[in-house]
């Protein structure tokens, strides 16, 4: 339905006359003539004052499609800017009624949780809940996986999660229903080795080699070996198993990951660019935030200011991210560091 219909048609609804409305928006009733007639468009600046005078979203105003709106719903989150709560409450309202309508539809799942995720940390309960029932539904889908590590306080590699006790019998009954799920796996032994339950781990590493495969399993075998008191076998865990994948650039980061999280810096530098080198494009950003994170802990700031501009090289050259969050905070950054060079120098 064109703009200029649905606008008739909710005025018709609220049975308002075209003066009525002009009134209320400050513009002449021929003026709102023109939009029902569809020769003219509202201004931008009005849609928010039109749509709060019918009642409705400006995605109802636009009378958008499903898909288009599950699309912005999508692009709001990534780009990571906070909601503001009118805008918020018309998304979660949108996608709990969808997720009611299609409870087998595990996208509305994700999205609330991917939502609340990206809200304050008073809706981390919901999101854990959705996330679960996400991958209840869905249980192959990493970003089910991801949402729930997210509503936990973890990350993959994050070795501090807050609610280990919590996550491990999750996953462990989740594991039983799909043992053949990999990220499940290792989100488990993530969190055995997180609390130190370290007989476990191993038991559940030995099952799992396979799934895991080479590079993942020998990351967590030198994790459950560093932890039982084992520096120097963990060393030499994770060398042997970049030198077995000299050529694997998720070798190369695991080993830097692991490196950097017990103090090698020098080493992990030089795998992190390792593994940025090895990469496929579209790279991940990770290895050169890494790289700017220990460049500026070394007191090397130039070199931190020259890994936070590759940041931005990645997301403008090979994602087409020119605006938003993801090119804000590295931006942030670089005039943070170039601030105390200037007060340093």
């Amino acid at each position: 339905m064109e703009l200029g219909n649905k606008i008739r048609e909710l005025r018709l609804k609220k049975s308002a006359t075209q003066e009525q409305i002009a009134r209320r928006l400050g513009v002449s009733a021929q003026c709102v003539s023109k939009w029902e007639n569809n020769v003219t468009m509202p201004d931008i600046q009005l849609l928010p004052e039109l749509s709060a005078c019918f009642g409705v979203t400006i995605d109802e105003l636009f009378d958008l499609t499903e898909d288009t709106r599950l699309e912005r719903i999508s692009n709001l989150l990534e780009d990571e800017r906070m909601l503001d709560v009118a805008e918020f409450c018309s998304v979660e309202s949108f996608l709990l009624e969808k997720a009611r309508a299609c409870p087998q539809e595990a996208k509305y799942e994700t999205l609330l949780a991917s939502l609340y995720n990206h809200m304050a940390d008073g809706y981390r309960a919901k999101a854990e809940e959705r996330a679960k029932q996400a991958l209840r539904l869905e249980p192959d889908n990493k970003e089910n996986h991801s949402q729930l590590r997210m509503a936990q306080n973890g990350f993959a590699i994050d070795w501090n999660f807050s609610n280990c006790a919590a996550r491990i019998a999750f996953y462990q009954q989740f594991c039983k229903e799909h043992p053949q799920n990999r990220c499940a796996c290792m989100d488990l032994l993530e969190g055995l080795i997180a609390d130190y339950r370290l007989e476990e781990a191993g038991a559940l590493l030995e099952r799992s080699r396979e799934l895991l495969g080479d590079v993942r399993a020998s990351t967590y075998e030198g994790w459950i070996q560093w932890n039982s008191g084992g520096q120097e076998g963990a060393l030499r865990c994770w060398r042997e198993m970049t030198e077995r994948h000299p050529d694997d650039w998720i070798a190369a980061a695991s080993e830097a990951d692991c490196l950097a999280h017990v103090g090698r810096y020098d080493p992990a530098l030089e795998l992190y660019r390792r593994a940025l080198a090895l990469q496929p494009k579209p790279r991940y950003t990770d290895s050169a935030i890494c790289i700017a994170q220990i460049c500026e802990i070394k007191g090397n700031y130039p070199q931190a200011i020259e890994a936070w501009n590759e940041v931005i090289r990645i997301l403008q050259e090979e994602y087409g991210v020119w605006e938003g969050e993801s090119v804000d905070a590295p931006r942030r950054e670089i005039e943070r560091l170039s601030a105390f060079l200037k007060i340093s120098g």
